[in-house]
Formats: C-alpha cells, sequence, structure tokens
C-alpha cells in the first residue's frame, strides 16, 4: 500500500481466480486450463497491462510497477494455496488445513518484515496491536477457514470468484474513507480485469462433467 491504493490493490486481487486456474491446470486433473480460459488471461492481464503503461497507482507518489509486482507475488502464492487445500480437503479437516497455513505465513511474515526492515516489534504500540488482532482474526482466519469450507463443496476456481466482491468494498472504502482517487485508467483496467475473470468463470461452469 506504500506504491498502491487499497482500491487498487483490491482490484488486483480480482486476478486470483484466473491465477487459481492456471494452477489448477498443473495440478489438479479434473480442473484443465482451455483455450477460452486463455482468452480471459489475456483480456484480464491487459487491465494490467493499462494501469502500468499508464502509470497509475490511485494514490500521490506511488510507483505502479513495484505495487504490482508485489501484489502479483501474493496473488500467485494466493491462489497457490487454493488449489493445493482443495488437492488435500477430502483427507484433512478445515482445522486441519489452515492451522499449519497460518502458522507458516506469521513466520514469513516476520521474516519479511525484519529483511525489509519495518517497524520493530517491541515499537508497535496497544492500538496497533489492536488492530493487528482484528485484522488476523476478522479479516483473515474467519475469512480463510469460510474459503477452505467452499473449497471442500466445489472446484478450487469456482471458490476463488469471491474475489469479485473485494475491488467493489476496496474501492469504494478507499474513495470515501482514505480518499483515493478513481481515474479514467483505473475504471478501464477494472473493466478488462473484471471480463477477463468473467471470461473464465463461464467457461468454468459451462464446462459438460465427464460422467
Amino acid at each position: 500500500l506504500q506504491h498502491i491504493s487499497a482500491g487498487l490493490g483490491g482490484l488486483l486481487v480480482t486476478l486470483v481466480p484466473i491465477a487459481t486456474a492456471v494452477w489448477a491446470h498443473f495440478l489438479l486433473a479434473d480442473e484443465p486450463f482451455s483455450a477460452k480460459k486463455l482468452g480471459g488471461l489475456v483480456v484480464a492481464f491487459s487491465g494490467v497491462a493499462v494501469l502500468i503503461a499508464t502509470g497509475e497507482s490511485g494514490t500521490v507518489g506511488g510507483d505502479p510497477l513495484v505495487g504490482v509486482a508485489w501484489s502479483g507475488l501474493g496473488i500467485a502464492l494466493a491462489s497457490l494455496g487454493g488449489v493445493l487445500s482443495r488437492t488435500y480437503t477430502q483427507r484433512y479437516s478445515v482445522s486441519e488445513l489452515a492451522g499449519p497455513q497460518f502458522v507458516v505465513g506469521a513466520g514469513a511474515s516476520l521474516i519479511v518484515a525484519e529483511v525489509l526492515g519495518t517497524t520493530a516489534i517491541g515499537s508497535i504500540g496497544a492500538v496497533s496491536w489492536g488492530l493487528l488482532g482484528y485484522l488476523a482474526t476478522i479479516g483473515t482466519v474467519l475469512p480463510f477457514i469460510g474459503f477452505l469450507w467452499v473449497v471442500q463443496q466445489t472446484t478450487a476456481t469456482r471458490a476463488s470468484l469471491i474475489g469479485y466482491l473485494v475491488p467493489l468494498v476496496s474501492l469504494i472504502t478507499g474513495a470515501v474513507f482514505l480518499s483515493e482517487r478513481l481515474t479514467a485508467a483505473i475504471g478501464v483496467a477494472a473493466v478488462l480485469i473484471l471480463v477477463g475473470v468473467v471470461m473464465v468463470d463461464r467457461t468454468d461452469t459451462t464446462r459438460p462433467v465427464v460422467p
């Protein structure tokens, strides 16, 4: 969020279903990546290209290239986690799947924070710890457990489509509470990304089931 606005970051998260479809093609036998899905991938990433080409970060002094790069890494890892979770959902419970991921994720976050030289843990105040606690429980643990339950009920690609709600909420709240700007470039990128994701979704939902 030092390089792009919260709204733009939320918009990029919409790419998770497409990244999930790519991972699923290689890791799940029942979710192949078709030519139609490839078309959706091209359309969606053309939206990302618009953001980079126009230098639009959604915030003053931001760097869209750096912001998109870090967001892309997060999207790739999150979608990989969703696919791997579906691989093991039939053998393990939701709590057994979620627990190790949170422990590893928390440990990795501490290591990365130390490497990047962010705020020392000892200097974090009570209010900040409270906000972190809220983000950890209400904003992370509960939604993630819910996502793992959904993954058990449907395909990995379709489960990732809950990300549709993220850009809508993030763009609106970012503009209202953080005074983030909504430009024409962001609007064009949003349309392209959402159209691409819908193309991938329609391909997944209309694929005939082999008896």
